[in-house]
């Protein structure tokens, strides 16, 4: 993709479950939470992405990869889950 590349995403149905376990500390006479454990866990339902000008600009390429990206959004969505969750 080119600085020049455009794109778009567009997602609906993002559920996001967010969980922390925190105690209280006191610091300079003022009352903060210390949090301990943050846990993140999403469900992004559908995606659909379109990538513009990819391969400077060989339509059929780009086609292509944008199709691929979007028929297979559901699994990449599963592969890369783990890892934003982590995050």
């Amino acid at each position: 993709m080119t600085p020049a590349a455009s794109r778009s995403v567009a997602q609906n149905k993002w559920v996001s479950k967010l969980m922390w376990r925190c105690g209280e500390s006191v610091w300079s006479e003022r009352e903060y939470w210390n949090i301990k454990n943050f846990t993140v866990k999403m469900d992004l339902g559908k995606v659909h992405i379109q990538l513009d000008n990819l391969f400077n600009g060989a339509k059929v390429l780009g086609k292509n990869i944008n199709k691929f990206l979007n028929e297979n959004m559901n699994l990449l969505v599963q592969d890369l889950k783990p890892g934003i969750e982590l995050a």
